[in-house]
């Protein structure tokens, strides 16, 4: 399947500007609220520049992961972190989604002068098949979360599910959409960052 990149990385850039999580539905009456968390586990992941982060919480009495849009956060077990718990319909689907946000505690981020080989870099992405690990699933009345915990290049990633289409289970192929994006010239970072491969491309595939 030939890989799309500018689509891939315009859809993850959507997500970490908020334009997708606080997509108005006129189906959708519940407000997005903000709540305070205690952090059980910290997933982290990194390629060069590029740093993948979330955190495991509970929800409910449910476990559900929080993303860290920009990937620049550094909390720990057991600190509290400030999260927007958006909810949004997309099509007939009630989606419920979480992120981390104003992060008190954040990386030390190289700056300054940049090298032209990096000023060159442009954002990638592309598609992998990893292996389903853990499957976080909450739900909220109509509104639904899921996201898989899956091992690329030897670390722990966790790959959200932004449309809610999905029904994998452990050890399922987990067919899937990374991106690396870099927004600031002014620093040595850029985030990577998973989601599931959409159904329509995957069918599109085989056939």
């Amino acid at each position: 399947m030939k890989t799309n990149t500018w689509m891939i990385v315009a859809t993850f850039s959507m997500f970490a500007s908020g334009q997708f999580l606080f997509a108005a539905s006129p189906r959708s009456n519940v407000p997005d609220v903000r709540q305070e968390f205690k952090v059980v586990r910290t997933f982290s992941a990194k390629d060069g520049i590029y740093v993948h982060r979330s955190y495991l919480v509970e929800w409910n009495g449910q476990e559900v992961v929080v993303e860290d849009p920009t990937a620049r956060s550094n909390y720990r077990s057991d600190d509290t972190i400030t999260v927007g718990v958006p909810r949004r319909f997309s099509g007939p689907r009630g989606l419920l989604s979480f992120f981390l946000m104003a992060p008190k505690k954040t990386t030390s981020l190289p700056s300054g002068e940049i090298s032209a080989s990096l000023k060159a870099r442009q954002p990638t992405g592309g598609h992998v098949e990893l292996k389903v690990l853990k499957v976080f699933s909450a739900q909220d009345g109509e509104y639904y979360f899921r996201a898989y915990l899956a091992e690329w290049n030897g670390q722990e990633v966790v790959v959200v599910d932004p449309r809610g289409e999905t029904q994998y289970v452990i050890d399922d192929p987990l067919p899937a959409m990374f991106a690396k994006i870099q927004y600031s010239e002014s620093e040595m970072h850029g985030v990577l960052r998973f989601e599931t491969t959409p159904l329509r491309l995957i069918k599109t595939k085989k056939a």
